[in-house]
């Protein structure tokens, strides 16, 4: 019987590929080789600060309580859960979300009407380029919440309504500023036409998703701090509220609509244009939207809800990957609509549909995907080192408390230091961050055995709660600990005797 199985398995991946074609499934392996060393998630900066609180996690400690990072907990928990596996583990975490993304935008393209062929040559091929576009980082937290809005959109169209409200309920805890955009538009989907049965499935398997990880997070202990937290997120994503509405809306936006983000939002709301056009009774027949009507129908509706998230939430760049799904989705539909042989891929039509995705995806610099191939042995290499300042810490004596002083910047300080007790909650501290967060540190730091002072710990022009709190910080220092350098960055520890 197992025989049979595998003999009938193996029949079918082989009668899909002759479907697919040589030249698409030669384009598939060469776009992955590529996004397998793109995607390698270095421990520096915001991924380094994810990779030190998996880190704690690992040691035991509480998320939120015993270490902040304002990220959704269970982004945390499943990076903690893949390094407990492996140090590649969020390498290959990352992999796996960009494989789910991929393999959604496929089923969603199969969906709306496009064979075979051109919904792997989509969803296999420009989805990944899009992915990985100019604002792609890898090893954010934004990765997962695309993942997972774009296999909800997929399930939905195939009518699978509670595992809609079970992907919808992660998402919630995922990344909670995408939510609002995917919940709308699987609402909006629902309410047209009005559906009592799909909407308490819909309901039902939200609910319980939502029950079940916050019974998780609440035995944790971690329900209470993590609802402290958002109060903090929002006040660090608010930092302009001293000035107008209007002006604080344009300080959000502009950073976030940038470079590639701005060519990559005009090319697809022209490709949007093109969509509405094509399925002009959009509007009409609400009792009977076709598949690829529902598509648009939710690309638009996410469009302007997380137009109106990055207004009041948008600080950097690599926000902007809030809209990858509906890029995706837009670009899909369009593809729809080309007028080619739907089982036929011509030269033509796939260096037209490669440049175009190329465009949507923001006309990434071509040396990120060189450099990823070129520095791929040393990426791989570094994911299972341990950073200089914490070498010198573990040498510095054995486990005891420590704590750290530097903004976001982080290196992965807390890899190797699983025998160690954090002391300190808040391990990265930032010109924006608030003053009770400045102030708790001030008050935590001195009774730490030990203190890494990373290198960006200095004033900063204009920052005057932040340089209060350095020069503070620097004084406290001087007078209880002994420090040395380690390169651009110091250990300290506390003096010994009076």
């Amino acid at each position: 019987m197992a025989e049979l199985r595998l003999k009938v398995m193996l029949t079918r991946l082989l009668r899909l590929l002759s479907v697919i074609g040589p030249f698409v499934l030669s384009g598939i392996l060469m776009i992955w080789t590529l996004i397998l060393f793109r995607s390698i998630p270095l421990p520096f900066g915001d991924h380094g600060m994810f990779v030190s609180v998996a880190e704690r996690l690992k040691a035991g400690d509480t998320l939120y309580a015993d270490v902040y990072e304002n990220k959704d907990p269970l982004f945390h928990y499943s990076l903690a859960i893949a390094r407990s596996i492996s140090p590649f583990g969020d390498w290959a975490l990352e992999a796996v979300w960009l494989a789910a993304a991929a393999a959604a935008s496929v089923s969603i393209a199969r969906s709306v009407g496009l064979s075979t062929r051109r919904g792997a040559f989509v969803g296999l091929i420009i989805a990944p380029i899009i992915l990985t576009g100019s604002s792609y980082v890898p090893g954010s937290s934004h990765l997962p919440s695309v993942a997972l809005t774009l296999v909800a959109i997929a399930l939905y169209l195939r009518s699978h309504l509670f595992a809609v409200g079970l992907i919808l309920g992660s998402l919630l805890l995922f990344k909670l500023v995408a939510f609002p955009a995917a919940f709308a538009a699987v609402a909006v989907l629902l309410l047209v036409p009005r559906d009592r049965k799909r909407i308490l499935n819909f309901l039902g398997g939200l609910g319980l998703a939502v029950f079940a990880l916050i019974a998780i997070i609440a035995m944790r202990g971690e329900f209470k701090p993590y609802l402290q937290s958002l109060t903090e997120t929002i006040e660090y994503a608010d930092n302009q509220s001293n000035i107008g509405l209007i002006s604080r809306v344009v300080g959000h936006v502009e950073p976030v609509f940038a470079g590639g983000n701005l060519s990559s939002a005009v090319v697809t709301l022209a490709l949007l244009a093109i969509g509405v056009a094509a399925v002009r009774d959009l509007g009409k027949g609400r009792l009977g939207l076709n598949p690829a009507q529902k598509t648009l129908t939710a690309a638009i509706v996410m469009l302007i809800v997380n137009f109106a998230v990055i207004a009041f939430t948008g600080l950097w760049s690599h926000h902007f990957q809030i809209f990858v799904s509906q890029l995706i989705i837009i670009f899909i539909v369009f593809v729809k609509y080309l007028v080619f042989d739907p089982l036929r891929l011509n030269a033509l039509t796939v260096a037209g549909a490669l440049l175009l995705g190329y465009a949507v995806a923001g006309s990434p610099a071509l040396t990120g995907w060189v450099d990823s191939l070129l520095f791929a042995r040393a990426n791989i290499w570094e994911q299972t080192q341990i950073p200089a300042e914490t070498k010198a810490l573990i040498e510095a004596g054995s486990p005891s408390t420590f704590a750290r002083l530097g903004t976001g910047n982080d290196r992965g300080f807390a890899r190797g230091l699983g025998q160690w007790s954090l002391e300190c909650r808040y391990f990265g501290q930032s010109p924006l961050s608030s003053r009770y967060v400045l102030n708790e540190t001030l008050d935590c730091f001195p009774n730490a055995n030990f203190i890494i002072v990373d290198s960006d710990f200095r004033e900063y022009e204009g920052a005057e709660s932040w340089n209060e709190f350095v020069r503070a910080s620097e004084s406290q220092i001087a007078a209880t600990f002994q420090c040395s350098s380690v390169g651009k960055s110091r250990i300290c520890a506390r003096k010994m005797g009076p």
